[in-house]
């Protein structure tokens, strides 16, 4: 499960942002596991989502689109522009979430754009580069630091 049920619960009237690589599929991937289809639901039924990909795998975002019934922000930016939230088509709700698994991406980006940032667990298929490795160590260093210092909960 890429979020707690607490959290689901606490998830109301809010405009959130959902990371696609490493949050609610495996990178590159367009499978999505169909538990985390049921959290999406549950999600859709009290908030407005929407979904960023810093990928540029156009056909891979909009199947994902296509399978959870989530529009995808299509913008010229990436995370952590906060020039994204421009290309947001409509919401009724001025609350701002973003849910992903990288903070110096997803994390810092709800920063800028004075948002609520939730870190989910990140989803891993089989071996990494160590580059990838590299980045991922150095992105839940800066998330624990980040935390310390009391500016994210």
């Amino acid at each position: 499960m890429f979020i707690t049920n607490s959290k689901i619960k606490a998830l109301s009237n809010k405009l959130i942002i959902l990371d696609i690589d490493g949050t609610i599929a495996y990178d590159n991937q367009h499978d999505i596991d169909t538990a985390v289809i049921d959290i999406i639901k549950i999600l859709k039924r009290k908030n407005d989502i929407y979904l960023c990909s810093n990928s540029r795998n156009t056909q891979r975002n909009a199947i994902i689109s296509d399978a959870t019934h989530i529009p995808l922000i299509i913008s010229p930016y990436r995370k952590p522009s906060k020039k994204i939230i421009r290309y947001i088509k409509k919401s009724t709700h001025t609350d701002i979430v973003v849910i992903g698994d990288k903070f110096l991406t997803d994390g810092i980006f709800s920063i800028r754009i004075k948002g609520d940032f939730i870190k989910v667990r990140r989803l891993r298929s089989g071996e990494e580069r160590p580059s990838t490795k590299l980045f991922n160590l150095l992105d839940d260093i800066a998330y624990f630091i980040w935390k310390k210092m009391g500016k994210i909960s």
